[in-house]
């Protein structure tokens, strides 16, 4: 019976240890070969769009034609923050939420002028616009700021929130895919989020 239970666990013992080599394996050649400098979304916990990165980026990361000075104060100012959706990720500027409501108010005969900024950018949710907002909306001198949210916003934001304050599996690691600097002096030096 003894000899049974240790061939069992040398068995057991054996497939542990092939599945830890297995993964290691994977995500070393994962991290260093397949995906290297293309998962920007988990190097950088906010991982905004760079300014000036591409077309209709402007100076601030964000989808616009125009900068932050076109906002002006006599005009009503919007923001329109959320994810890929709000983006418009994988259609044209024209045809992306914001920019289809600036254009709709702007179709009034009132004579009232409407400016839409759109915040969005892929894989984001509440907790990282909030973050964006507080770091340059007052740039856009807001009137109202509008959130789109889907289902999966609230698993991001418990992903994101855990891993700003590193806790469950985010304390654990020694080595964490995301960039901790932050700087927005609205956080905490832990990195909680006011």
């Amino acid at each position: 019976m003894k000899v049974r239970h240790k061939r069992i666990l040398k068995f057991v013992s054996y497939i542990i240890l092939c599945l830890i080599v297995t993964i290691s394996i994977y995500e070393y050649i994962g991290q260093n070969h397949l995906f290297k400098n293309k998962l920007y979304f988990v190097d950088n916990i906010d991982h905004r769009l760079e300014p000036k990165s591409g077309k209709n980026i402007n100076s601030d990361g964000i989808r616009s034609m125009v900068d932050s000075n076109a906002f002006r104060e006599e005009d009503t100012n919007i923001i329109f923050l959320g994810d890929s959706f709000v983006y418009g990720w994988g259609v044209r500027i024209e045809d992306s939420i914001p920019y289809v409501l600036e254009e709709k108010l702007n179709d009034n005969k009132t004579g009232k002028r409407y400016k839409v900024a759109n915040f969005g950018w892929i894989s984001s949710s509440p907790l990282l616009s909030s973050r964006l907002l507080k770091d340059i909306g007052h740039k856009y001198k807001p009137d109202l700021v509008f959130l789109a949210v889907d289902m999966s916003d609230f698993h991001d934001d418990i992903k994101y929130q855990f891993a700003l304050e590193r806790k469950g599996l985010f304390s654990t690691l020694v080595h964490n895919p995301y960039n901790f600097t932050d700087s927005s002096e609205n956080c905490y030096p832990n990195g909680t989020f006011s």
